[in-house]
């Protein structure tokens, strides 16, 4: 099993939240290529919205202040 993947098989869904897509070309070498991860971007509230009603996420990493009600 690759660091990528979690104890049931799937890969490990990570989000990066930022003003700028720059944020995530960073991370995204090391998350997709070297562990293999499901690696998405928000640029928006709405648009980290939709992701986290759609998707499961393990790891969220953010640049922007948001307060979140869940």
């Amino acid at each position: 099993m690759s660091a990528g993947t979690v104890c049931e098989g799937r890969k490990i869904g990570v989000l990066v939240v930022g003003s700028t897509p720059q944020l995530f070309s960073l991370f995204q070498s090391l998350l997709i290529e070297t562990l293999g991860c499901l690696c998405l971007f928000a640029q928006s509230r709405q648009e980290l919205g939709k992701i986290l009603e759609q998707t499961q996420l393990d790891i969220v990493l953010s640049s922007m202040r948001t307060s979140l009600s869940l």
